[in-house]
């Protein structure tokens, strides 16, 4: 007796789950090119900055998001540096109130700043590691437990 209700309720259930509406999501969030994708979120908005060039031909497209799903460019974080030709792999942190920029150029490791997400970047002028050789891709991170920063 105690099994028709119990099996009556994993029916209910297994029809319900069935019967969801799957969600689709349309690929890509933009047509541009955007290589080595970066996320992240101001307050309840979110960020992703790519390489490529922006429809304003600044360098690293930036894409704005409330829902995650539904994106805007917002237009590009950095003006090309002259003489400059390789722009690969940007990153934006926020450290007290500024946001920094950290990408690859021409195979450098360098820093931008910002006092919004959206930028624009002024780039520092300096090498973050003068004495290599080779450096991209460099991820900054803050520890949550201590609260120090450090640089991959």
């Amino acid at each position: 007796m105690k099994s028709k209700p119990i099996a009556a309720a994993i029916s209910l259930i297994l029809t319900l789950a069935c019967s969801a509406k799957e969600i689709t999501y349309t690929n890509p969030l933009w047509d541009g090119y955007f290589a080595d994708p970066h996320v992240f979120k101001v307050g309840e908005v979110y960020y992703a900055v790519g390489t490529g060039k922006a429809p304003d031909g600044k360098q690293f497209p930036i894409l704005r998001s409330e829902n995650f799903t539904d994106w805007e460019v917002v237009g590009g974080a950095l003006d090309s540096i002259e003489g400059m030709k390789e722009y690969w792999a940007p990153e934006i942190v926020e450290r007290d109130g500024k946001f920094y920029l950290h990408y690859a150029g021409d195979r450098k490791m360098r820093v931008a700043v910002s006092d919004k997400p959206t930028g624009p970047f002024k780039d520092s002028g300096k090498l973050m590691f003068p004495d290599l050789e080779f450096s991209i891709d460099g991820h900054a991170f803050k520890d949550p437990g201590s609260g120090k920063w450090y640089f991959f």
